[in-house]
């Protein structure tokens, strides 16, 4: 009753209060039970937008073997101690959640030390035969409302639980295929998780030290910073063993980690106010790395591990985990402008090759064009001057974004003549043109202020599918002075 009360006050709801009703297929959640089936579908299937069933395997090693042209040695396997369990079980937080063995984790603290010994041999029968068990191979998943429209299934990210035995046999392979990392110094440079000795805090001091010698200089510096949406999700199965086995996984190791991929099996649980719960059915995962696994984040990097070497020198990476921040510096703005779109083209090209991230970001119902002013003192062609403004010098950049906050495109305000493609086009005509070339044709609403448009444009819009969210005045022009959804 109690934490009723604290959770009321304070807007945590519990996930069933946030359940939508309207799903990813437009079908009705007639009940909770439909809802987990739904839920479960859709976390399964999210990665089929991504084409993963078709990877172009050869593109993504070739691009490797150019990054790495000498394979690595083979790594050795080393016996699991009883030592080393009693140590990982100590290791693990106490917990009351658990998996679907309803085993947790302060329990199996309370037996450790009376079976680490069995388990530390069932664990090296694992590694030695190449066969990760599949009973722990089983996740409860339980969605969490993340940010968006609620309606939405995107809106919802997966947070998986694994019996944590399981943790125990990953724990043994992590420290080995660690170790193996860090001895014959696979990992990159530019990867500031899962290397010894370093941290955020270490990628932060790289950042600002990029940024201050480039001001110093005065360079021009800007960044491309990548939040992999879901980026666990999107790795391939066998481009990352083929990555493996280039990293010297070989053998009955080799077959230990396609065994750990393989016949995953996953359930969608939602539990209500008065503690009753409902299932979905088991479905198996198809691609990615497990979510909640202490496998999944080190096999992840190792998958990425070779997109620095594409760029690094023209740019320069800061990698932590699945972050992916590039820093491009040039002394004049036409060098600054050309690296960049080389270092784009570098990305989506290991992106294509690699079956990741390039297709997977859906914008959201409702989009809003927006005009904001970056400030800029520095030397540049297409700064702006704006006296009434609070920042008089600056960068104007009209951005397309929804109401989660992403930007989904954007475009440098150039002037006039620079805008406009056609002669008889407005500049805000031919923005908004440029802008809602990828939506058209998807029912979107589109929101504006501080554009105006023709009206018979909007008419245009709407046979492309696009509804234009806003007022019109007797002149004949969208007067936009609707409240726009929340950026």
């Amino acid at each position: 009753m109690t934490w009723n009360i604290i959770k009321n006050e304070t807007g945590r709801r519990s996930v069933t209060e946030q359940m939508p009703s309207k799903l990813s297929n437009n079908d009705i959640a007639v009940n909770l039970e439909n809802a987990a089936d739904a839920f479960n579908k859709y976390f399964v299937n999210t990665t089929d937008k991504l084409n993963i069933q078709n990877p172009k395997q050869n593109a993504a090693i070739s691009l490797l073997r150019a990054s790495y042209p000498n394979s690595v040695t083979k790594m050795k396997i080393i016996p699991v101690t009883e030592a080393e369990v009693i140590g990982i079980i100590n290791s693990l937080k106490s917990k009351n959640s658990s998996g679907y063995d309803e085993i947790s984790s302060k329990i199996l603290k309370l037996c450790g030390s009376l079976i680490s010994r069995p388990l530390s041999h069932v664990c090296n029968k694992s590694i030695c035969m190449g066969i990760f068990p599949d009973r722990l191979k089983y996740a409860t998943v339980k969605p969490l409302y993340k940010k968006g429209e609620k309606t939405n299934m995107n809106s919802y990210r997966p947070v998986s639980l694994l019996p944590v035995i399981s943790k125990v046999f990953e724990k043994t392979m992590y420290n080995r295929l660690n170790h193996h990392s860090q001895i014959h110094k696979v990992l990159a440079t530019e990867q500031y998780d899962f290397r010894k000795g370093m941290s955020t805090e270490h990628a932060t001091y790289r950042l600002t030290d990029i940024l201050l010698k480039a001001w110093n200089n005065k360079m021009h510096v800007g960044g491309i910073f990548c939040d992999l949406a879901r980026a666990f999700d999107c790795v391939n199965h066998e481009i990352l063993l083929a990555k493996l086995q280039h990293y010297g996984i070989e053998g009955s190791n080799a077959e230990y980690f396609r065994s750990y991929l393989s016949n995953r099996k996953q359930r969608v649980e939602i539990k209500t106010n008065t503690a009753q719960s409902y299932l979905s059915n088991w479905d198996t995962v198809k691609n990615g790395v497990p979510q909640g696994s202490v496998l999944g984040p080190l096999l992840f990097v190792l998958y990425i591990n070779d997109l620095p070497l594409q760029i690094n020198k023209i740019s320069d990476l800061i990698l932590l985990a699945d972050d992916t921040s590039v820093m491009i510096s040039q002394d004049n703005y036409n060098d600054f402008q050309e690296t960049s779109n080389v270092v784009l083209s570098h990305m989506i090209k290991w992106s294509e090759a690699n079956q990741t991230f390039s297709k997977f970001y859906n914008p959201s119902e409702h989009l809003a064009v927006d005009e904001v002013t970056v400030l800029y003192k520095g030397r540049v062609i297409v700064k702006q001057y704006t006296p009434k403004k609070h920042r008089h010098f600056g960068i104007k950049i009209y951005k397309l974004c929804d109401n989660t906050g992403y930007t989904y495109d954007m475009k440098v305000y150039e002037g006039k003549d620079g805008q406009r493609k056609v002669q008889d086009l407005t500049a805000s005509h031919a923005t908004v043109t440029e802008l809602t070339k990828k939506i058209q044709g998807h029912g979107h609403k589109l929101y504006m202020e501080n554009f105006f448009l023709p009206l018979n444009y909007s008419k245009i819009l709407l046979l492309l599918k696009v509804t234009v969210v806003a007022l019109s005045d007797p002149t004949g022009k969208v007067c936009h002075r609707t409240k726009a959804p929340r950026k």
